[in-house]
């Protein structure tokens, strides 16, 4: 009986010990596949610098891809539509985005107005940030609402004071676990790094994170006894709580105008400038280079 409880009670050790040794692995193994990504995306992007530079070397008058004359188109498919159908072939097939959720994506492609100078970019490994879950509902100016996964293009959402803000882009992260929170019981909405209008100004609960989306906004800590601003009034922040949520998604809509909009009812900001990819001036210089934005460029800024 001894021997036989402590074959068990080595048994439980040795399992116990494995599941440190796993649990410890896993983190490493999704950084080292991370670090691989980012290793990948750096040398296509260099690729394809060179493909660009190749593209222009061929055509006569030399122009970049997506040029016609002196105008520019921008966010241009580069690969398909102009690198690998060039005569003669300049690159086999089109390079993807790894980082986009989105599969066989290509990587964002920019060009100067004046067709002059062009930045090519990867999302990057932005899985961290966050926001809203599928199903939140955004207030349209019109007075309906809208699941936040379905805006598109034409849609104006209703932001403080009345204002009417055109829907830009969506920002969609990668699907993860992510720990979600709600307030005062209701449902599981929000990442903790999305910013609320509170009557103190801004404020997050995870306000170092929301502050590099955000560095030209002063963020507060989010907590309970925050008064939040709401359509229809200031509501007490009571409690706040969260689960995790396996393998979920999450939404960020960009906007123009003052860049706030209602999502389930709160006044929130939109996603940070540049989050539908950067851009180029017609001096060159890359801008609204988003927080992790992986670029290259014939300018400056990358």
């Amino acid at each position: 009986m001894n021997k036989k409880a402590f074959t068990i009670l080595e048994l439980v050790i040795v399992l116990s010990v494995l599941v440190i040794l796993i649990g410890i692995a896993i983190p490493r193994i999704k950084g080292m596949q991370q670090a691989g990504q980012i290793a990948q995306v750096k040398a296509e992007l260099q690729t394809l610098q060179t493909a660009i530079e190749s593209y222009y070397s061929n055509t006569s008058p030399h122009m970049y891809p997506g040029a016609t004359g002196s105008t520019g188109t921008g966010n241009t498919t580069v690969g398909a539509n102009f690198l690998v159908s060039a005569t003669p072939q300049i690159i086999s097939s089109p390079l993807y985005d790894p980082f986009n959720p989105t599969p066989s994506t290509e990587y964002g492609y920019y060009l100067s107005s004046n067709g002059a100078y062009y930045v090519v970019s990867s999302m990057g490994p932005n899985g961290a940030w966050g926001c809203f879950v599928a199903g939140t509902k955004v207030l349209l100016a019109d007075g309906s609402l809208k699941a936040i996964e379905s805006l598109k293009a034409g849609d104006v959402l209703l932001g403080a004071q009345q204002a009417r803000n055109k829907f830009v882009h969506l920002k969609i992260m990668p699907k993860e676990d992510r720990k979600i929170y709600a307030f005062n019981g209701g449902r599981y909405f929000v990442t903790g790094d999305h910013l609320f209008m509170t009557k103190q100004g801004w404020k997050a609960i995870d306000p170092k994170r929301a502050h590099k989306q955000h560095p030209q906004l002063k963020v507060g800590q989010l907590q309970v006894g925050d008064e939040l601003v709401t359509r229809t009034g200031m509501i007490s922040l009571k409690k706040s709580d969260f689960k995790i949520l396996k393998n979920t998604g999450v939404y960020n809509p960009q906007l123009d105008g003052s860049h706030d909009y209602y999502a389930d009812g709160f006044l929130v900001h939109n996603a940070p400038v540049g989050w539908a990819g950067p851009t180029i001036t017609p001096g060159g210089s890359v801008q609204n280079k988003g927080p992790d934005d992986i670029c290259v460029s014939n300018g400056t800024g990358c």
